[in-house]
């Protein structure tokens, strides 16, 4: 399978990556507090407060600038046989036996200790612009845009953990982290068909998957 292949395959037999909004929540974020502190104020801000107003700018404007990138080279799966190629945009990136493609399912305990910290934060910053009657009504609105936010990344990450699945892609050489791909659950069948697939309530795949590999 050469790299311009991508191209002519049907879309019915690609499994294209499902991506989350993560890095597009808090991009839109970082940038909105940037513009908020920079707009012009009772006193004028030092070199420091520039400084770190334009920090947090261009992290925001990274950010932002990454999820249009990520979501132009999605990670698609194309089965070819008795191989599957991996592509990330329309560069084939490597290509792999299908037992080396393993189902990632995380713990249930580290899940609720990742999503417990911008829970905290979501409620804090809305008791904040609700019941903190001081705060003028900039800061008020500020608040609650990001318990919005936090409430945005909560519900991404639940949406790409529980209702998708993550396949763990082969390790290269040179290669710190092994990367997951979270995935649509009935396009498991393209690349294996064979399976018998069943998820029970956590979203975890039933042993027929390990079985049938």
């Amino acid at each position: 399978m050469n790299p311009a292949s991508i191209k002519l395959v049907h879309n019915e037999q690609k499994v294209v990556e499902l991506l989350g909004w993560q890095p597009g929540i808090f991009g839109a974020l970082l940038t909105i507090l940037a513009c908020f502190f920079h707009a012009p104020a009772s006193y004028a801000p030092d070199y420091i407060e520039i400084a770190i107003f334009a920090a947090v700018g261009v992290i925001g404007l990274s950010l932002l600038y990454y999820e249009v990138w990520r979501r132009k080279n999605k990670t698609v799966f194309v089965r070819d046989g008795e191989v599957i190629a991996i592509f990330h945009g329309n560069r084939l990136d490597q290509t792999c036996k299908p037992k080396q493609i393993e189902l990632h399912n995380m713990p249930l305990a580290t899940f609720i200790q990742i999503l417990c910290a911008p829970v905290f934060f979501a409620v804090g910053f809305f008791i904040f612009a609700v019941m903190i009657k001081s705060l003028k009504p900039g800061y008020r609105i500020l608040n609650a845009v990001t318990g919005l936010c936090m409430i945005a990344s909560c519900t991404s990450f639940i949406w790409t953990h529980f209702f998708c699945d993550a396949l763990l892609l082969p390790g290269k050489k040179k290669q710190f982290f092994l990367e997951t791909v979270p995935i649509r659950p009935l396009q498991m069948k393209i690349l294996y068909p064979q399976i018998e697939y069943s998820k029970d309530y956590c979203g975890f795949i039933s042993s027929n998957y390990h079985e049938s590999l």
